[in-house]
């Protein structure tokens, strides 16, 4: 299994409706088009300590090559492009073998 995980930091101009848009906007991509690839997850920080990330999503994909496929994905980029981009201030991702 191969697993890409992607923490999201908001800007400080993000509104909570903003948020809650991105949040939802990743969610509906979880349980519908990203099962194609593989098992993604979403998580909201539970704010037990300072400097955390807002969001994070983790997908479990069955390999590498199916990691490159998702993350040039047409629907997966216009998801990024539409609700996590404008609001985003700073992405870290990580992807390893598990």
């Amino acid at each position: 299994m191969f697993r890409h995980v992607a923490v999201f930091e908001w800007s400080d101009e993000a509104t909570e409706q903003e948020r809650a848009a991105a949040v939802a906007a990743l969610e509906a991509w979880a349980a519908g088009p990203a099962t194609a690839f593989g098992r993604l997850t979403v998580g909201v920080d539970a704010g037990l300590a300072d400097d955390n990330g807002d969001v994070v999503v983790v997908m479990d994909l069955p390999d590498r090559d199916t990691y490159a496929a998702y993350a040039v994905d047409e629907a997966h980029q216009t998801l990024v492009r539409e609700h996590v981009r404008p609001i985003l201030r700073r992405r870290t991702a990580v992807q390893h073998q598990v």
